[in-house]
């Protein structure tokens, strides 16, 4: 799990780049005959694996930030049943 949560956000950071180097050799929108944008599929994808990419790495803080608290309290669980132990 540890290796997960270690290699996760620089997927999401890897996914980031890729939408950047995407968005930056494709044509992303064109404009219609009253001058007005609209978004081509490569602008889609680009969008799509930009917010991948965020989404990623926000969940990989706040599961990381989990399994902290949850090895702190089992570390601190144990540590009490070893003090009760030498104390019996």
């Amino acid at each position: 799990m540890k290796t997960i949560l270690t290699a996760l956000p620089y997927a999401g950071l890897l996914l980031a780049t890729v939408s950047t180097i995407w968005g930056l050799t494709h044509e992303l929108y064109i404009k219609d005959e009253h001058n007005r944008r609209h978004l081509t599929r490569a602008g889609r994808y680009s969008i799509a694996l930009a917010l991948l990419g965020l989404f990623i790495s926000l969940n990989t803080a706040v599961l990381k930030t989990i399994t902290d608290k949850q090895n702190k309290a089992n570390a601190q669980t144990e540590k009490g049943d070893r003090a009760e132990r030498c104390d019996g």
